[in-house]
């Protein structure tokens, strides 16, 4: 009798570690073939064209946006040092899937798209507007309103941007007049949101005549064109 229960409980053990052996086994199985698809992708390298939109430089990694079909892909730029695109730009870009490490989450790794490389294959209207036009726009703002020096560029560059791609029929006479043009810079609350308001015109012997009002939305970086007969802003593209 007791023979018989020393083999039961060597069979018993035997079951065991045989049950733990295929369970580990199991649970490697996917970590093993993730893995692969892993390194599948980072291999791959991607291709497209897109509209430059702009550098986001201020994050844990560097990002490149673009544009296509009105959707935005961001691409991390931590390995380009190049800043030279302008918005509008017509861009081949070529990209790859690694790996990514987010911040505030214990360094978790993720996937993401990395700029490979980058070739401008066409100038928007705004790198040609800068060829043609070499005057620059004056500005003023009220002294109550402090503004940074980096604020203050990308105004310019966003009131660039509109004019080289505005169909305003009298700013575009403006500009064939060669009417060097200004604008005025202030905050203004709408809807309950704050933004920057920009007043676009010309100047002649002291009077200011005004052509558009601009909304500025700083925490989207998105530019509004006000529309006075619908007392509406229009987002600009």
């Amino acid at each position: 009798m007791q023979f018989l229960k020393n083999v039961f409980v060597t069979l018993l053990i035997v079951c065991l570690y045989s049950c733990k052996d295929n369970t580990v086994a199991l649970q490697k199985e996917p970590q093993e073939q993730s893995s692969k698809i892993n390194k599948t992708q980072a291999s791959k390298l991607f291709s497209d064209v897109f509209e430059f939109v702009s550098y986001n430089d201020e994050g844990d990694y560097h990002l490149i946006n673009f544009r296509k079909e009105a959707k935005i892909y961001s691409f991390i730029n931590d390995t380009n040092d190049d800043r030279t695109l302008l918005r509008g730009d017509k861009v081949e870009v070529h990209w790859k899937i690694d790996t990514i490490y987010i911040a505030g989450d214990g360094e978790t790794p993720d996937q993401a798209e990395w700029l490979v490389s980058f070739k401008k294959i066409k100038e928007g209207k705004l790198s040609q507007f800068r060829k043609t036009c070499k005057k620059e726009f004056k500005y003023h703002w009220f002294n109550e309103n402090e503004y940074s020096e980096g604020y203050l560029k990308q105004l310019y560059y966003w009131v660039e941007y509109y004019v080289a791609n505005s169909d305003d029929g009298l700013l575009k006479a403006h500009l064939e007049a060669g009417d060097a043009l200004e604008y005025s810079i202030e905050q203004q609350v709408r809807e309950g949101k704050t933004y920057t308001l920009i007043g676009l015109g010309t100047s002649f012997e002291g009077r200011t005549t005004k052509i558009k009002w601009l909304y500025y939305d700083a925490e989207k970086d998105d530019l509004y064109a006000y529309d006075l007969g619908n007392d509406v802003l229009v987002l600009f593209p």
